[in-house]
């Protein structure tokens, strides 16, 4: 097995695998347990407001503490007596001892956060202060052992490396999104533009994680592109916190005229493109009203916005892009945007609204991309109850296709208005 992997129920990188649960706390703790052979871990972090607190945020294997955890007791206090972890962290070595001798004594042992660990038949004691740049107290995990276990410098590299990784990871997929998800007009494609404080972090990750074999994750260039990296790693994270600011969003929901939102976006992004490179058709519509959809602004743009992006990125050089609008018979509105492409294989149709999905012709393309955007259109539907799908047809030219995106608003956020009466 592979120094990095973990005996899961396949062997998988323990980076990976964290990228991937950085927001569960508990598993995390599964993951470092694992990797190192231990019975059991905690990560301990410092509480933000007390700042002397540091609570078991990630518990693994610690049944007792879990319990103390619900109550709010499972936390230590820097400063009293037998709390190994000191105020000042940057000499951030791993501490490690027998239970029951120092640092680990008796005394230690009768805390209310340890004393399970007689029963448990805990012999070993690892824990690694982890700090910020700045060298102040940011949390610490400890690593519990059963068995009698080597912790020489080998054990405390590898232990403070995957500390450290966890600590960088936390603050590019915890930290730096609190301020934008707070802000609901700020969705997805807004937060994966602001990556300038992000570098130190990935710095962190880069020192933190020298064994990724071909310095990648998943395919992520970690030790190579840092753009790549950041707009990558934040995808993982916004894929979920993205359902918060979706939800949020929801209750500033306004009527909007459709086809003025339509043009306010795509019209400016027809302009920047090469000349000749693309270009839009009159609107096709089978009614004369002014029509009406009731979303929340951020939502509809998100929606117009990668449409508009992905028509404009996969329509044939010199071809047209076509929007159209038609009420149905139920006063659904259908709004439509087409143009010719190569065209998206059969079996892959219903795989395009699944976050990160790249089809095999994308893939081949020169077209860059992360594959979050038509998720992103599809979770707004579903917040609203529309319909949403892909269709295409035969076009005039035997190696083309006309690809046609649909989005069906249900009547009841729908709204037409007499365009001579408005």
């Amino acid at each position: 097995m592979d120094e990095n992997s973990i005996p899961l129920k396949k062997p998988v990188s323990f980076y990976t695998a964290a990228l991937e649960a950085f927001d569960e706390p508990n598993y995390l703790m599964e993951l470092m347990a694992k990797r190192f052979d231990a019975h059991s871990a905690v990560f301990w972090k410092r509480h933000r407001h007390t700042q002397d607190e540091f609570e078991a945020e990630g518990i693994f294997n610690r049944p007792a503490l879990e319990s103390m955890k619900q109550d709010h007791r499972a936390y230590f206090v820097l400063g009293e007596e037998n709390v190994i972890f000191r105020e000042d962290t940057k000499d951030d070595k791993v501490i490690t001892g027998r239970a029951g001798k120092p640092p680990f004594d008796k005394k230690w042992l009768e805390k209310d956060y340890t004393k399970d660990l007689v029963a448990l038949g805990i012999k070993y004691v690892a824990s690694c202060p982890i700090a910020t740049e700045k060298g102040t107290p940011f949390g610490a995990v400890s690593l519990y052992f059963d068995q009698e276990v080597e912790l020489g410098d080998t054990f405390k590299s590898a232990f403070s490396d995957r500390c450290e990784f966890l600590y960088a990871m936390f603050t590019l997929l915890g930290g730096q999104y609190h301020r934008f998800i707070t802000d609901q007009s700020k969705l997805i494609h807004e937060i994966l533009s602001q990556a300038e404080s992000l570098t130190t972090t990935l710095k962190r990750i880069r020192k933190a994680a020298p064994h990724l074999g071909a310095s990648t994750v998943d395919g992520l260039d970690i030790l190579g592109d840092a753009s790549k990296a950041i707009r990558l790693i934040k995808s993982l994270a916004n894929a979920r916190r993205f359902q918060i600011a979706l939800a949020n969003g929801k209750h500033n929901a306004t009527f909007t005229d459709i086809w003025d939102a339509f043009n306010s976006i795509m019209q400016p992004r027809i302009r920047s493109t090469k000349k000749d490179a693309v270009a839009l058709q009159s609107i096709r519509s089978n009614t004369d009203d002014k029509l009406f959809v009731r979303l929340a602004p951020s939502h509809l743009n998100n929606i117009l916005a990668n449409l508009c992006d992905n028509a404009i990125k996969y329509c044939k050089p010199g071809g047209y892009i076509t929007p159209s609008l038609t009420v149905l018979e139920d006063g659904t509105l259908r709004f439509a945007i087409s143009n010719p492409s190569k065209g998206i294989p059969e079996k892959e149709r219903d795989l395009i609204w699944q976050p990160h999905f790249r089809g095999r012709l994308e893939r081949s393309s020169s077209v860059e991309g992360q594959g979050l955007g038509l998720n992103i259109v599809a979770d707004i539907c579903r917040l609203y109850h529309a319909n949403y799908g892909y269709t295409e047809k035969d076009s005039n030219n035997a190696t083309l296709r006309v690809s046609t995106f649909w989005i069906e608003f249900p009547s009841n956020i729908v709204r037409r208005v007499d365009r001579y009466k408005y």
